[in-house]
């Protein structure tokens, strides 16, 4: 049997050994002899090899080997005989061509390469392998030209505008480029969209200031000289909203809706939509404003009165002081627009927009909680309005303290929407509802269960409030400190600052020390803010800082000065400083990147914290 397995063994290894051919072999012992700097013997075996038959591997290896010896004549040799064997393939003409260009004939290898262009055939198959493996040579220029020589052999001037595209990009020829795609759009205007993916495939991959700047001036000059094209400022109007100038991007898309007999107001609708998602309310509301004033009959009308009460909207929020004038002029356009189109369905986002308002901007909760009383009444309403309807009565509630009615509504919508976003922020809410009336184990239990959350906002907000339900345990194992706090917290969302300060104070005199003392500092901070004590804020935060470096609100506190002296204190210079801090001394912080991005833009784009 011991014989029998040792045959069997020899077997199995001579089999592997003879599974390989006579000329694999010759070919790894050649390479083996040239590792072994046996030059000449590694050539006589790849010069014997190609000899019983052409192989592009071993042509490879023995060309470099040429190249490497400074063996010229051998090199060139070599190369016009695979010109002779392969005569279908333009790949050893190319090398020719580029061993010209080795020993410094430039001549000869700018007439061998212009023969392989002259001698293309009208095959797009053959003209693009041309062009790739002038490319895969690094030779752009010449990769260039064939695809332009195989457009005039196919007699279409709109093939191959990609890979062209991509060869000047390399090249960095943004001129080029920008003369290939508007050539495109102006010989046939069906191709608009594909050239605006072209250029957003572009952009995309650098820094595109210098094509689109460049974009835009031809694009401006040819509109000016030839009116009649239409398609043309389209793609301006497209390459404006890139650039996010939606007010310009606007301008030409009304210059091109009056021009057009059959109007082109989808055009300004999208510049409206994009840019109110993009927070440029005054394109937005200008757009919108345009669409309303062509008259009910513009198909785009009840939808820009929508956005443009959303745009409003959106600016009156992010606003910090208002006017009692500017609350009556929103509340009125609010009223006349519902009035004019009723409280439906297609409504019923606007409807949330104003109870919203209502609750907490004009002192009406009793008429927002109404207003959405009617929209969860209403048939045929879309479940996620529905579901932001409940979380948006579940907060006024809790903001007029009706603690189990917000409970309630919270879990309507966390019991719909188990594994949504919405589902995620409705337990979140319901955590923090427990947190602040006190029950904080319950509490820590869900923010923890939220950690884990898909929303990444959620997700950290979850472990800052089980932070501190963890870390403010009192010495007698009890809460009574942190349930001040958070009875503080409460009376802050309630917009009622002075009883938060009631609470706060209370900590303070009720303990020497305690861990929450740094929380409350940057609570008494963020009262400061609400009433638009800035100045106030800023010590606040200042003294936190130097108190608590090394706490876990130390870099929420230097993320708030910096936002304070960026744009309520004027003082830039100090922002940035305290943006360095933060990337600098707490480089885990969840602020880091939010941090650098304002940091490089007070200082330049190019601007980097090392």
């Amino acid at each position: 049997m011991k014989r029998f397995c040792a045959a069997l063994f020899l077997f199995c290894v001579s089999g592997a050994l003879f599974s390989q051919t006579n000329t694999e072999i010759d070919a790894q012992l050649a390479a083996e002899y040239f590792s072994q700097g046996k030059v000449e013997e590694s050539i006589s075996i790849y010069q014997s090899l190609l000899k019983q038959e052409f192989n592009q591997q071993y042509y490879e290896a023995l060309l470099q080997i040429f190249y490497q010896q400074e063996q010229n004549k051998e090199a060139e040799k070599l190369i016009k005989k695979a010109i002779k064997q392969n005569p279908q393939s333009n790949v050893y003409s190319i090398d020719l061509g580029l061993f010209y260009l080795k020993i410094s004939e430039e001549k000869q290898a700018k007439k061998t390469f212009d023969k392989v262009i002259n001698d293309l055939k009208a095959n797009s198959s053959d003209i693009s392998q041309t062009a790739n493996i002038f490319m895969s040579k690094n030779n752009l220029d010449y990769a260039a030209l064939t695809y332009l020589k195989g457009r005039e052999l196919l007699r279409n001037p709109l093939l191959f505008t990609y890979e062209l595209g991509f060869i000047y990009e390399r090249q960095g020829k943004y001129e080029l480029i920008v003369q290939e795609y508007i050539g495109i759009v102006e010989e046939n205007p069906s191709m608009l969209n594909q050239v605006k993916i072209y250029l957003g495939n572009l952009m995309t991959q650098q820094d595109n200031t210098a094509l689109l700047d460049l974009a835009k001036k031809t694009i401006v000059e040819k509109v000016q000289k030839k009116t009649d094209n239409l398609t043309l400022p389209s793609l301006l109007v497209w390459i404006y909203m890139q650039e996010k100038d939606y007010k310009s991007a606007f301008t030409y898309a009304k210059a091109l809706d009056k021009r057009l007999k059959e109007g082109c107001a989808y055009l300004v609708f999208e510049v409206a939509e994009i840019g109110l998602n993009n927070k440029d309310y005054e394109a937005s509301f200008g757009a919108y404003k345009y669409l309303i004033d062509k008259g009910k009959d513009n198909p785009y009308y009840e939808q820009s009165l929508f956005g443009l009460l959303s745009s409003q909207y959106y600016e009156f929020v992010a606003t910090d002081v208002h006017s009692e004038k500017t609350k009556k002029e929103i509340e009125k356009q609010y009223t006349t627009t519902l009035n004019e189109v009723g409280q439906n369905a297609n409504s019923a986002p606007i409807m949330l927009q104003f109870a919203n308002l209502l609750a907490y901007y004009l002192s009406k909760p009793q008429e927002a909680v109404d207003m959405i009383t009617d929209i969860l009444n209403m048939e045929r309403i879309n479940s996620l309005i529905k579901a932001e309807a409940n979380l948006t009565l579940a907060d006024i509630l809790l903001m007029n303290n009706d603690v189990w009615a917000a409970s309630l509504e919270y879990s309507k919508v966390e019991l719909d929407f188990k594994n949504d976003e919405l589902g995620s922020r409705a337990k979140f809410a319901k955590a923090k509802l427990s947190y602040y009336i006190g029950d904080f184990q319950q509490a820590a239990m869900q923010f923890d269960a939220l950690r884990s959350s898909t929303s990444k906002f959620i997700a950290n907000d979850a472990m800052e409030y089980s932070l501190l339900i963890s870390d403010n345990i009192d010495e007698d194992s009890t809460y009574n400190g942190l349930l001040l706090y958070a009875k503080a917290d409460l009376a802050l969302y309630q917009h009622n600052p002075q009883v938060a300060t009631q609470y706060l104070d209370t900590i303070n005199i009720n303990y020497l020390h305690h861990s929450l003392f740094d929380e409350v500092l940057l609570k008494r901070a963020e009262i400061a803010i609400e009433e638009r004590q800035y100045q106030q804020a800023d010590s606040l935060l200042q003294l936190l800082v130097l108190k608590y470096p090394y706490d876990i609100t130390a870099d929420d506190a230097l993320f708030l000065l910096a936002q304070i002296n960026e744009t309520h204190l004027a003082n830039a210079q100090k922002a940035k400083q305290y943006y360095e801090r933060i990337i600098l001394d707490y480089p885990s912080s969840l602020y880091v990147t939010q941090a650098r991005k304002r940091y490089q833009k007070i200082s330049g784009e190019k601007a980097e914290v090392i």
